[in-house]
């Protein structure tokens, strides 16, 4: 069962302390000793990154179980519903940012080119053994700058650098991904075209019944079928005198 969003509290970054406003890490391990209340369901107004070296726990993000997995990151957007039970075991690191503090150096929509901070990506995200030990040295200095100097812009700097190594070791699941997504919009496409065909007769009708432009529908169409949302049309569908409709059926190769 669900938990109703407006019953439960509302996190930003100073949750972990009053005077970190847009960033703030620390260790994963006895995280519930010093801040209990993530036991109970909130929802967080700030990115967060998890990556878990020793399991022990898990976290539970918009009602999807996500397991403490070692050599894993967990990536929480903002607006997600979270709980957290960590074990006594666990062991790995936290860095969580608000995006103003991204922003407050970069471009305020650079952080859309990372794909896996999108909100409908999942949050369970594998490092391999090279890509996890990059990783390990990155928190490790940037932890060393958070504890020491804390200069924001060297922080920030950072955050940049594990983020773009967190994309490139992921690249290759995400574009998979994206293309069966993209590959159904259009399955479901040439399904809209058969059983709707005479009630509908343009591209842009279609693209308005799947919620997108029309040249993106083209786009996807040239992509996956190599002719345009209009020649799929017209091959379907073929206009006779007297208004009635053949409609031409052909398997696509695979």
């Amino acid at each position: 069962m669900g938990t109703k969003s407006d019953m439960i509290p509302v996190y930003t970054v100073d949750v972990f302390a009053t005077d970190k406003t847009f960033f703030w890490m620390g260790g994963l391990g006895g995280i519930l000793n010093d801040y209990p209340h993530l036991l109970s369901p909130h929802k967080q107004m700030f990115y967060t990154l998890v990556h878990v070296e020793e399991p022990g726990g898990h976290m539970l993000i918009d009602d999807e179980t996500v397991p403490l997995t070692p050599a894993n990151v967990i990536c929480i957007k903002p607006g997600s519903i979270v709980q957290v039970d960590v074990g006594s075991s666990a062991a790995g690191s936290i860095i969580c940012f608000a995006e103003t503090f991204f922003s407050l150096r970069y471009n305020s929509n650079v952080l859309q080119r990372f794909a896996f901070l999108n909100r409908e990506a999942k949050a369970e995200l594998g490092l391999g053994g090279e890509h996890a030990a990059k990783w390990d040295a990155l928190v490790a200095l940037m932890l060393a700058e958070y504890q020491g100097q804390r200069d924001e812009q060297v922080l920030r700097s950072y955050l940049n650098i594990i983020l773009i190594e967190l994309e490139r070791c992921i690249e290759l699941p995400l574009i998979a991904e994206k293309k069966r997504a993209t590959s159904e919009k259009v399955i479901q496409f040439e399904r809209m075209v058969e059983e709707q065909h005479s009630r509908l007769k343009t591209p842009a009708a279609y693209a308005a019944q799947l919620y997108i432009s029309t040249n993106y529908l083209n786009k996807l169409c040239q992509e996956h079928r190599s002719i345009t949302a209009g020649e799929l049309i017209r091959n379907r569908i073929i206009l006779k005198p007297g208004g009635y409709y053949i409609i031409r059926i052909y398997q696509w190769a695979k």
